[in-house]
């Protein structure tokens, strides 16, 4: 997930899956997305109820999936 921070002077990225944080003092939310998309982050858009929302899933999360989506 992407957050602003408090006092809305800069943004996070979460990983939704692990909890990892990317804090790089991004500026606009724009900043952040071409740094996950550089990094290997993927984004998939979640429907729950009434809610949709992007999640954030950072690459060792990716790649714990396809381990475990691999074995036998």
């Amino acid at each position: 997930m992407i957050e602003q921070v408090s006092g809305g002077d800069r943004y996070l990225l979460f990983c939704d899956s692990c909890g990892e944080i990317e804090d790089r003092g991004f500026k606009t939310v724009q900043e952040v997305v071409i740094y996950k998309k550089a990094a290997g982050w993927k984004s998939k858009l979640r429907y729950c109820s009434d809610l949709v929302r992007w999640e954030e899933h950072c690459p060792d999360c990716q790649s714990r999936r396809r381990r475990y989506r691999e074995e036998p």
